[in-house]
């Protein structure tokens, strides 16, 4: 369930709107797990269908109005959710609480901040010729290249095949050592790059965030998983799905330290 809400999350945020939305959406889908698990159990004590009815008619109103307050504090800075004399606040016994606390709402927006971190290193550098397109020249065009002492070709020869075009891969342990050192020399920036930029913008708050919910019990060694190398981007992404199961299982535990 909470993978298909993710995997759901991920393809809503490619939309062009804004991520309180999301938001919204999230605390629906929340919202909507609690009310069937509460539907089950009052199903099971005899309620009848029309109690039952119009509570979840009852349910769909609040839950409608909590992301209406939320999409308009948005755009105009007001409370996202107001008390009035017609809508009181919801009491604790309350069976569906569609709201999220400071700590899921911080999780899930950490989360996005980290998707959109990722999108906007863009994909690894990659040499000026393709794999694809160096099989497909013919010898007479590799020669040309060749004899032009294009730096562009020889550094993706070098980066694919370790130079070794005929055979199409690296046969000798000088070989292998030029496409190593290739990849290296175009890759290891980039990583490193990313590595940097994430310390600077988000491992306090992602360590913070582990405190957090260690706090709360719920605690995972993902959040604290080395952003390095080849892997660093990886690992972004596993912490970002991470923040959005942890944010869940505050849900599904239903107490919060912080928020006490």
């Amino acid at each position: 369930m909470i993978s298909a809400l993710y995997t759901l999350y991920e393809r809503v945020r490619n939309l062009p709107i804004d991520w309180i939305v999301i938001v919204g959406i999230v605390i629906v889908s929340f919202a909507l797990i609690s009310v069937a698990v509460w539907a089950a159990s009052r199903q099971s004590k005899g309620f009848s269908e029309q109690e039952l009815d119009k509570k979840l008619t009852q349910i769909r109103k609040e839950i409608e109005s909590d992301v209406s307050q939320m999409i308009e504090s948005k755009i105009h800075g007001t409370p996202a959710i107001r008390e009035t004399e017609s809508a009181p606040a919801r009491v604790a016994d309350d069976p569906v609480k569609p709201f999220l606390s400071q700590l899921q709402m911080d999780a899930l927006v950490l989360s996005v901040k980290l998707l959109n971190f990722i999108e906007a290193q863009g994909p690894p550098p990659k040499p000026k010729y393709t794999q694809k397109e160096i099989n497909k020249m013919s010898s007479t065009e590799t020669k040309r290249f060749i004899l032009a002492n294009d730096k562009d070709f020889d550094f993706a020869c070098e980066y694919y095949f370790g130079g070794n075009v005929t055979e199409g891969e690296p046969r000798t342990a000088e070989e292998l050592q030029k496409l190593m050192m290739a990849r290296f020399m175009l890759l290891d920036p980039w990583y490193e790059k990313v590595r940097a930029s994430y310390a600077l913008e988000f491992r306090q708050e992602v360590e913070q965030m582990y405190n957090r919910f260690s706090k709360e019990g719920l605690t995972d060694d993902v959040l604290q998983v080395s952003i390095q190398g080849k892997m660093g981007r990886e690992n972004i992404r596993a912490i970002a799905s991470k923040l959005w199961e942890l944010a869940y299982k505050m849900r599904e535990k239903g107490v919060s330290i912080e928020d006490s």
